[in-house]
């Protein structure tokens, strides 16, 4: 279990190399925190992924180090099961913990199955980790509780589903700055050739009309993308016309002229609507 966790974490909010042998700064502040939680009381261990394990009260927590001065330091905590989840709901509570909590990123699987917890830090010294350990827990564990708080006192009467847009399904090619096809729809993206990368939504429509969709792009570090221009909490507004019944509408795409403005990774999209949550779109760049 804890393997598949870690594949799901690592998938969706870093891209990590990890080698048979760590990086001889890596290898010696591993070591130093292995003592440490040793001498809290934990039973630290190292799995076959190299990662540095122990439980608390019989959850299991779990640390990636890669890099050298500084050294890149990612602990985990056991996700959470959300497949009978209203999954716009969910995000929206995993969205406002994010925003309230940014020490730890939260984010829900492709698959939309699992929330993953994770607090990412670059350290110069074992001890500025360990300074912070306990803080990091609490984080970790609160941001946990906050998501399950939120999504249980949110109205479901609040979600998508009483939108005029009901959300299918969305896309993503990457085009140039006249809005001509760089790569199709749902085709590989590649990093080198990235220019605007532009979604495409599927929507229900109960109620023609014009509307303006607020679109969230979250790059490949889980950040929040914006500039000078962007509305205040998106990346930014699209003005569309929506016919009735079942449309699909390409959006503004994002980036910029220069070929290679993306890096390679894990993206996502978010739509939204008079401030509720369309939908989203999780893809990745190669």
């Amino acid at each position: 279990m804890k393997r598949i966790l870690s594949i799901l974490a690592a998938a969706l909010l870093v891209s990590i190399q990890y080698i048979s042998a760590l990086e001889p700064e890596a290898e010696r502040f591993r070591s130093d925190i292995k003592s440490f939680l040793r001498e809290e009381g934990f039973s630290p261990y190292i799995d076959d992924d190299e990662s540095l394990c122990f439980k608390k009260e019989g959850l299991l927590y779990w640390m990636f180090f890669s890099g050298s001065r500084p050294v890149y330091i990612g602990l985990y905590r056991t996700g959470t099961d959300c497949e009978d989840s209203d999954i716009p709901r969910l995000l929206k509570a995993v969205n406002e913990t994010n925003f309230e909590n940014r020490c730890v990123k939260a984010m829900i699987n492709s698959d939309n199955t699992m929330v993953c917890y994770t607090v990412q830090s670059y350290c110069y010294a074992p001890e500025d980790f360990k300074y912070a350990f306990y803080k990091y827990m609490s984080a970790l564990d609160g941001a946990k509780e906050s998501i399950v708080e939120k999504y249980n006192s949110s109205d479901s009467k609040s979600s998508a589903s009483s939108l005029p847009l009901t959300f299918n399904s969305a896309s993503v090619r990457n085009e140039d700055n006249e809005g001509t096809a760089i790569s199709d729809w749902g085709a590989n993206i590649y990093a080198y050739r990235t220019k605007y990368l532009t979604p495409k939504i599927n929507v229900n429509v109960s109620t023609p009309g014009s509307y303006d969709i607020y679109v969230k792009m979250f790059n490949a570090d889980g950040n929040l993308t914006t500039s000078d221009h962007s509305p205040a909490g998106y990346s930014y507004k699209c003005s569309k016309y929506f016919g009735e019944g079942n449309r699909e509408v390409k959006l503004t795409g994002w980036g910029s002229d220069k070929s290679g403005h993306w890096k390679a990774g894990n993206y996502r999209f978010e739509f939204y609507l008079n401030d509720r949550l369309l939908g989203s779109k999780s893809f990745t760049v190669k």
